[in-house]
């Protein structure tokens, strides 16, 4: 096995844990849940993303979990301190490599209006306050592991 398929192989195995940066009550959040969720899977990292291109990057990669804290109106998540509107969220979604994403943003239901489903996307039906979506973006994201319970153990295998 060449260190490409490695690299590869690893990659699944991310979290990235994207915030909007412009605002201030998600930068603790946001590291909080890096080091909590980091004390149990080593593969989390959190990334700032300051406008749509950087939100894309961040979602390139064949990560296992995505989680998004940003603030959320009825039509669209903040990124960067500008509103992207709901169906734009859900087209990129769609189109990353990412298998499971938590969206922890007031009224990100809205995705479900454009054919995202429970099976690869948990959201927020309305208002959540930001200490209440700290503790629901970590129940999202650990029950997406435990629907996978053995996927380090099946990753790791390919490695072997």
């Amino acid at each position: 096995m060449n260190a490409i398929h490695i690299q590869l192989v690893l990659a699944q195995l991310q979290i990235p844990n994207i915030y909007d940066p412009s605002d201030v009550e998600l930068i603790p959040i946001a590291i909080r849940i890096g080091s909590m969720v980091g004390r149990y899977y080593k593969y989390i990292d959190v990334i700032p993303v300051t406008n749509l291109e950087a939100l894309k990057k961040a979602l390139h990669s064949s990560a296992f979990i995505a989680i998004y804290l940003s603030h959320g109106t009825p039509t669209g998540i903040m990124v960067g301190g500008r509103e992207v509107s709901w169906p734009d969220l859900a087209s990129i979604i769609r189109r990353s490599n990412v298998r499971h994403h938590v969206v922890e943003s007031c009224f990100s239901s809205n995705l479900k209006r454009y054919g995202l489903s429970d099976e690869r996307v948990l959201t927020v039906n309305s208002a959540v306050d930001v200490e209440v979506g700290f503790y629901d973006a970590m129940c999202k994201t650990i029950s997406f592991v435990k629907r996978d319970t053995y996927v380090e153990a099946r990753i790791a295998s390919k490695l072997l």
